[in-house]
C-alpha cells in the first residue's frame, strides 16, 4: 500500500534535494526512481535510485525534471511522482558561430538557453536594441554591409543574467 509519495519541490541550483516514498506491504518492496521516465542509476550526485528515498546532491539546472518511483512486490506495482524545479540564472547552453555571409542573405542566429521562467531576451546589434528580437533566435534578411557588426544576445530572469555575442561580417 502506498502511504505517501514524493513532494514537489523548488530549490535554488547547487543545493542538495531527496525525494521520499512511504508505502507498507507483507511483501519485500523493491523500488526504481526515474527522471522524465528514465531509470536512474546510483553514482556521481546520485544516491538512492533503488531505495525509499532519492538525493541528488549539488543539483544543476539540468535536473528539472519529473521524479517517479516504481514500488513492486511480487503482487503489485504502483508509481508516483513529484516536480523538481531548480532557481537558477539563466544559462546560454549554445548559440551560432561568427558567421560571414554574402550581401543579400538570410541568417537566423539561434541560442539554446535554460533558466528558471520568467526568462527576458533581447537581441541587440552594436548596442541598439532590435524590437524584433525579443526571443531565442534573431532572423535577418536581405542582409547587407551595413548590417555587419556583433549581435548580442541577453537573457535575463529573477536571478541573474547570461550573455551571447555573435559577430556577423
Amino acid at each position: 500500500e502506498l502511504l505517501a509519495g514524493p513532494i514537489s519541490q523548488s530549490i535554488p541550483v547547487g543545493s542538495n534535494v531527496t525525494f521520499t516514498v512511504q508505502a507498507s506491504s507483507a511483501e519485500p518492496i523493491a523500488y526504481q526512481w526515474l527522471r522524465d521516465n528514465i531509470p536512474l542509476a546510483n553514482g556521481g550526485r546520485i544516491s538512492g535510485a533503488r531505495d525509499a528515498a532519492l538525493t541528488i546532491n549539488s543539483v544543476e539546472l539540468t535536473d528539472t525534471g519529473f521524479y517517479s518511483v516504481v514500488l513492486s512486490n511480487a503482487f503489485d506495482s504502483r508509481s508516483t511522482g513529484a516536480v523538481l524545479t531548480i532557481l537558477g540564472p539563466p544559462v546560454i547552453v549554445s548559440h551560432s558561430p561568427n558567421l560571414t555571409v554574402g550581401a543579400g542573405s538570410y541568417v537566423s542566429l539561434v541560442a539554446a538557453v535554460l533558466g528558471t521562467p520568467p526568462l527576458s531576451m533581447q537581441w541587440s546589434f552594436a548596442g541598439t536594441n532590435l524590437p524584433a528580437g525579443t526571443n531565442s533566435s534573431l532572423s535577418l534578411l536581405n542582409v547587407q554591409p551595413e548590417h555587419s557588426g556583433p549581435y548580442t544576445l541577453l537573457v535575463t530572469n529573477l536571478y541573474g543574467t547570461a550573455e551571447a555575442t555573435i559577430l556577423l561580417t
